[in-house]
């Protein structure tokens, strides 16, 4: 869609389950480890803001 807009755009996928794992399971482990995760999180957010700055100064 950004690119039929004519804008740049970026996303940012986090996945608490992975794929065929079992999600009663996973989202319980997820919650128990809360803030470690809000903290992997904040980091990966962080990256790829950085990365999408860093590419788009190369242009």
């Amino acid at each position: 869609m950004a690119q039929l807009k004519g804008v740049k755009a970026a996303s940012i996928l986090n996945t608490v389950v992975e794929y065929e794992s079992d999600l009663k399971d996973g989202v319980a482990d997820y919650v128990s480890k809360e803030k470690i995760c809000i903290e992997g999180e904040k980091r990966e957010i962080k990256l790829a803001l950085e990365t999408i700055y860093k590419i788009d100064k190369l242009k």
